[in-house]
Parts: structure tokens; sequence; C-alpha cells
């Protein structure tokens, strides 16, 4: 038998593990600190049309304690469509964001969006805008648009 084609010996097939095994450890532990001590992160708005006509919409998000705008965007949305304009551009975690949202030729709203951790979802109807958070992407929606 060549000395090339021998399994390692018990011992050195231990100390690998060993090292392995705490490598593992380190990176669990440093994970896991980051989510434990209030890491940051982001998230989105994303709009969906339930009418049954193309719907023009502004979207305008900035911080309700200052006069700066993070998204101002406008889009043309098609019936059952979701658009996302915050996908480039995410809403950070903590503080308070103030959400204005406006049809063209048709209903416009206000939303106060106090420490966004989940997504917001925008609901354009024929008369109203309607706000919700909850968390997570529905399937089939772009995130990327």
């Amino acid at each position: 038998m060549n000395a090339n084609d021998a399994e390692p010996s018990a011992e050195s097939r231990f100390a690998r593990r060993t090292v392995l095994g705490g490598i593992a450890s380190v990176a669990l532990v440093s994970g896991t600190g980051c989510i434990e001590m209030g890491g940051s992160g982001a998230t989105d708005v994303y709009v969906t049309n339930n009418t049954d006509k193309t719907r023009r919409v502004t979207l305008i998000v900035g911080p309700t304690d200052s006069d700066h705008v993070q998204i101002d965007a406008t889009h043309a949305i098609t019936p059952d469509e979701h658009w996302n304009p915050t996908a480039q551009d995410k809403i950070t975690w903590g503080g308070t964001y103030t959400v204005s949202v406006s049809v063209k030729n048709g209903p416009s709203a206000t939303y106060t969006w106090r420490d966004p951790h989940d997504p917001l979802y925008v609901s354009l109807g024929t008369k109203e805008v309607s706000f919700e958070t909850m968390a997570g992407t529905p399937t089939g929606w772009n995130e990327s648009e």
C-alpha cells in the first residue's frame, strides 16, 4: 500500500474536525450577535394596482423629521401589476417615514410608517389607497422593478 493512499490517522481527522467545528461556531455566534444586538437592515415599499385600468402613481417617501426625500418616483401600473420603487434604494430600519401616494385623476393618501422592519404594501383601489405592513414578499412579485 502506498503511503499517499493511506487514510488519515484518527488523530489528524479529529484535529481537522475540531478546526472546522470551531470555525463554524465562530461564524454562527458572529451572525447571531448581529441579530441579537439590533443589527441594521432595510425594507421595501410595494405598490399594486387592484383596479381594471392602468394607473399613473407617484410615491414619495422621506423621514418624517426632515425635509429629505428618499424616494420620489412615478410609474404607470397596469391592472394587477406590482411595483417596487425602493428596490435599489431600500428604506432602512428605525425612524419614522412619511409615505405619500397619489394617483393621477384618482385617490391619494399619506401614511406614517414607524420603525419599518416589515415591507409596506400599498394597494390602489378605484376610490382609495390603502396601506398595510406584513412580513415577506408575496410569491411571484418581482423585487427588482
